[in-house]
C-alpha cells in the first residue's frame, strides 16, 4: 500500500512549468552568489586564458 505524499510533494504537483523554472533559476543564482561569497571563484584572465586554450584545440 503506498504511502500519501508529503505536502511538498503536493505544493510541487501543483506549480506551472514557469514556476518551476523560476524556482531553478532562483536557486542557482543563489548558489553562484555564495561561491562568490566563499571566494570560490576564477579569475577573469584565467577564464580568457582557459577560452584561448579550449579554442585553439579546436582549430587543430
Amino acid at each position: 500500500m503506498s504511502q500519501p505524499a508529503s505536502p511538498a510533494v503536493d505544493e510541487l504537483a501543483l506549480e506551472t512549468p514557469d514556476e518551476a523554472y523560476r524556482r531553478h533559476v532562483v536557486a542557482k543564482i543563489e548558489a553562484g552568489l555564495a561561491d562568490s561569497e566563499a571566494g570560490r571563484t576564477i579569475p577573469h584572465a584565467e577564464v580568457v586564458a582557459r577560452m584561448r586554450a579550449r579554442f585553439a584545440e579546436r582549430r587543430e
